[in-house]
């Protein structure tokens, strides 16, 4: 039922006019008489599907919500037989649409950056709450630049709703077309995804003046033109950051919207500060025209000069102030429509967050000069010991981490014994090609840490075939590992145990230098043309490493094997293995380089001389350094073919002499490892500027800064895992002796895997 003019809502706002009649409701202008200050009344009829009695705890934590670039919720009302109110800061400014289409369509990238960046922390807020709030209608007209030239998001009534009502039936209210994702109408689960997606359509249609194609259009025929190609002086990195942002497979968009910030700043060659809003900025603000011209920043108070226009034109009706106010103020008719709301669900896990977010009060200054950086709040470990120890417990663990590794693995056992006072932890480091032979020793002896962190490979199933280390599979909860990516698990799956729990995986990558190959390669036939034709004067396409390492996760990804898990047979000699085989040959057939086991691949990658090359993660700092993280690109791998990936297992010590006390402590730790806590402290600390050297977490959704650690850990969830089989690495040189032999001298495929497949089996037990 709508609202009439002179109604007080909560004897504090006093309705003005209606704005606009909007679906599921009505927008009003109205007058806050505590604050001396416009307002917008939004009304949520009681048709709405599952009515409106479910809005007040969603309301309440929006209210509490306050962040500089983010449209504030004042208040809210429910009126029994008429509908659901929600009270809405009044927006100073113009939208992104109207602008848009006053500066003929296109808007320059350093503006837009800016405005993004700032929308960003909003949105950043929003899915940081639990759980998360979806904004749900993100699109240009809910994009207001004020008039200091800051841009504020609007429009947070689909944050309301959350899981609990019809997609289907809010689809219509929520959907904007063009910027929706495609599980908004296939009614597939809606998260924090969903509006990275529409995100990422926004700055489409903002840089290059095109609607992107409707989502539900772009699965059946995708035309959507790239965004440098439609504009093409918008950065080669920022182009590729809209195109991640809108995969119409949310698996393949940024996994938290920071990240998506992170990959445009790059992206265009900035630093994190360098498009940050603040005093010293220049960019415009709005005049009464609706142009951008001034400079400043939003106040977050009432100005009382609204007050003083009201009283001189008469005490004639809060109506009359509120037009006299707009009058004097020049706004546009066409202005209110960028608060129109509209509802959504959500359906997304929790996020944790490892920093405490500055508390509000401190963000907000009068010339919202600065802006901090909204960082992940720390919550208390995720695992507890149920069973707390009569005794203080004394826990050793062996690791072979330096550095900003140890670093990282130090302020992670902080983060625990803060949760558990009564577990001490003492640390030993051990060379990593010492770590075997001296725990073999120790174990000897009778002696030996209770936690031992072991490379998920050979070694670590040996161990456990010896009896050193335990088989976790009874002891640790088997939905812990039901958030790590796929590779990582089945590396820590020995036979019918666990070897341990995964806590980061390292292996290799395909890196691209995107100056060189603009293009990811979609399949291997692909990225053979790409690099051929790359290949010119002095640069060179790609430069091939042979080996089983480098190149046997190919033959996995093609269906092929190289042993039996169980028995140790060998099962390359098949028409997978030569087809692995063909690859191999294609690649000398094409006149590329190949190489056997050197640097000088990712030497000349460095040189800016190679366009692709598959490498380790060790490499990707200094190649990072060499050629500009915004050329450097790390690919998920293309059809038909992958690579290998190996876990870092922190695994239980078989210690007959453990009692109860020292084996619940163990398992709390192991299960912590593996929390988005630990997973993200050292995804901040061990993988600080670009180091994937130390290896990336292995959880699939956590809150990831840098975006080159982003890409490895998407690249790592389509790789194969690294085989765990006692003895592998003793067959090696015979099956690189195959590859040698097709690649270098073109022996047949099914003779040299002959060969080695004999070779192979007369070294068996």
């Amino acid at each position: 039922m709508p609202l009439e003019p002179g109604h007080m809502l909560n004897n504090r706002f006093r309705v003005a006019a209606k704005i606009e009649i909007q679906e599921f409701g009505a927008l009003y202008r109205a007058w806050d008489l505590e604050r001396e200050c416009l307002c917008i009344i939004k009304e949520i009829s009681e048709e709405i599907p599952g009515g409106t009695d479910r809005f007040e705890n969603p309301a309440q934590v929006l209210i509490k919500l306050d962040h500089p670039h983010l449209q504030k919720v004042i208040d809210y009302s429910l009126i029994p037989g008429k509908g659901f109110y929600l009270v809405l800061q009044y927006l100073e400014g113009i939208n992104l649409d109207k602008f848009q289409k006053e500066n003929s369509g296109v808007i320059e990238e350093k503006a837009v950056l800016k405005w993004m960046s700032q929308v960003c922390g909003a949105l950043e807020l929003l899915h940081n709450q639990y759980p998360p709030l979806i904004h749900g209608s993100i699109y240009p007209q809910n994009i207001v630049v004020n008039r200091q030239g800051n841009a504020l998001l609007a429009d947070l009534s689909c944050a309301l709703f959350l899981h609990e009502y019809d997609q289907k039936a809010l689809a219509s209210a929520c959907c904007k077309e063009g910027y929706s994702a495609p599980e908004w109408r296939a009614e597939e689960k809606i998260d924090v995804r969903s509006d990275i997606y529409s995100l990422g359509a926004t700055l489409y249609s903002l840089l290059t003046g095109i609607t992107p194609l409707a989502s539900e259009k772009r699965i059946i025929e995708d035309t959507i033109q790239a965004a440098d190609k439609a504009n093409p002086s918008i950065s080669f990195g920022v182009a590729r950051a809209i195109e991640h942002a809108m995969s119409l497979d949310p698996v393949k968009r940024f996994l938290n919207v920071k990240a998506f910030q992170n990959a445009l700043l790059s992206g265009a060659g900035l630093p994190d500060k360098a498009i940050a809003p603040g005093a010293s900025q220049t960019l415009p603000g709005a005049d009464q025209k609706g142009s951008l011209k001034s400079n400043g920043a939003a106040s977050g108070k009432p100005k009382r000069k609204w007050l003083g226009w009201a009283i001189a034109g008469g005490i004639v009706g809060l109506l009359v102030i509120g037009c006299l106010a707009l009058s004097a103020f020049g706004f546009w008719k066409g202005f209110p429509e960028i608060l129109g709301l509209n509802p959504t669900e959500t359906a997304v896990k929790k996020v944790e967050k490892t920093r405490k977010v500055e508390k509000e009060e401190d963000r907000q200054t009068e010339d919202a000069a600065e802006e901090t950086e909204e960082m992940p709040a720390t919550e208390e470990p995720v695992v507890v010991i149920t069973e707390e120890p009569a005794t203080q417990v004394q826990l050793e663990i062996w690791h072979s981490f330096t550095d900003t590794g140890a670093d990282a693995f130090a302020e992670i056992i902080a983060a625990f014994t803060k949760g558990h006072p009564y577990v001490s932890i003492e640390q030993t480091y051990v060379k990593a090609t010492d770590m075997y032979s001296m725990f073999d020793t120790a174990m000897a002896a009778g002696d030996g840490p209770a936690l031992i962190m072991l490379i998920g490979d050979d070694r670590s199933a040996s161990l456990l075939e010896e009896g050193f280390i335990r088989d976790v599979s009874g002891l640790i909860s088997p939905s812990l590992y039901s958030n790590m990516t796929e590779p990582a698990v089945e590396i820590a799956e020995y036979q019918d145990g666990m070897l341990g729990v995964p806590f980061i995986i390292n292996g290799v990558l395909l890196y691209r230098n995107a100056s060189i190959i603009p293009e990811a390669p979609v399949n291997w036939d692909d990225l053979i043309g790409k690099a051929s034709a790359s290949t010119t004067g002095d640069i060179t396409g790609m430069v091939f490493e042979t080996g089983v390492y480098f190149s046997a996760g190919h033959l996995y990804a093609l269906g092929g094997q190289l042993l039996d898990e169980y028995s140790g047979e060998p099962l390359f000699l098949d028409d997978h293995g030569v087809e692995w085989m063909v690859l191999m040959q294609n690649v000398k057939n094409a006149g590329l380089p190949v190489v056997n086991y050197s640097e000088d691949d990712a030497d000349g990658f460095r040189d800016g001389k190679t366009g692709m090359v598959i490498d380790g993660n060790w490499n990707a700092q200094s190649m990072a350094e060499a050629v500009g993280v915004p050329n450097l690109v790390i690919d998920e791998w293309p059809q038909g073919m992958s690579g290998f990936v190996q876990a870092e297992l922190i695994s239980l010590v078989n210690d007959p002499d453990m009692d109860k006390n020292e084996e619940v402590a163990s398992i709390a730790f192991m299960e912590f490892l593996a929390s988005e806590q630990a997973q993200m402290i050292w995804a901040d600390v061990a993988c600080g500027n670009h180091d994937l050297g130390n290896g990336v977490p292995v959880l699939k959704d956590i809150y990831i800064a840098d975006p080159l650690v982003e890409m490895a850990m998407r690249a790592y969830s389509g790789g194969v895992p690294f085989p765990t089989q006692p003895n592998l690495v003793l067959y090696w040189p015979t099956v690189n002796t195959a590859i040698n032999n097709v690649v270098k001298y073109s022996m047949d495929p099914w003779d040299a895997l002959q060969s080695a497949h004999d070779e192979i089996r007369s070294q068996l037990p």
